[in-house]
């Protein structure tokens, strides 16, 4: 009963936190502004709910005891989201006490690929192997994703990881654990203001920064300001 009872105060803060996100979104990620660039992180410490950050079924890597999270929302398909990766990286090797958290966010009307591509990613998560199948995803991105049905194409990949292919191709199909992830994952990308590809949150001890693209993660990598 506890933990039904839980379930249902969270899904109603959701809820709340939906309709506030929906309209708060135009504030967070305006671009434009006479006292900051283009792309500069903008402080949403009193807007956007750690707790959805955070959620803990997300893939994460990183710091055990972190003192930093950044939270990515990503699609697969989508080229900037590709490009940054390799920012996300230096993050990632700069800072040995912060923890990455990876959240998909695919975007099926520009990249139709997309969701089934967190889906193979999170089929192999369920073998322990989410950060490889992550890594060839993006790095092959210009191959699978111009297929008509690239599905055989990530069962190639699994095999290459060494993964049960007969157990990742069901998954991958119709596994409703991951169909919850990918709910829930949209969710919170709504209900924290998310409508674009790559985007960002630095969560430090004191506030929490948003950023969009590789751009705005990289001068979220190079300002110390940032990190206070």
């Amino acid at each position: 009963m506890k933990k039904r009872g839980e379930t249902l105060i969270l899904g109603a803060i959701l809820i709340g936190a939906l309709l506030f996100g929906g309209w708060l979104a135009p504030i967070i990620f305006r671009q434009e502004s006479k006292t900051r660039l283009p792309g500069d992180p903008v402080d949403v410490t009193n807007l956007v709910k750690k707790e959805f950050l955070l959620d803990i079924r997300s893939a994460e890597r990183g710091s055990r005891t972190p003192k930093y999270y950044l939270v990515e929302f990503a699609d697969f398909e989508c080229p900037s989201c590709r490009s940054a990766q390799e920012v996300v990286d230096e993050i990632v090797n700069r800072h040995s006490d912060l923890r990455l958290v990876f959240r998909h966010l695919p975007l099926t009307e520009k990249h139709p690929h997309s969701e089934i591509a967190a889906r193979a990613a999170e089929a192999a998560r369920l073998q322990d192997k989410f950060w490889e199948m992550h890594k060839i995803l993006f790095a092959r991105q210009t191959d699978w994703s111009v297929e008509e049905d690239p599905q055989q194409t990530f069962i190639r990949y699994a095999e290459e990881l060494g993964l049960n292919k007969k157990r990742f191709a069901e998954d991958m199909k119709s596994n409703e654990e991951i169909t919850t992830r990918l709910i829930r994952d949209k969710e919170i990308a709504s209900a924290s203001s998310v409508r674009v590809s790559p985007s960002f949150f630095l969560i430090t001890p004191t506030k929490i920064w948003a950023v969009i693209g590789p751009e705005g993660l990289r001068r979220l990598r190079d300002q110390e300001m940032y990190w206070k």
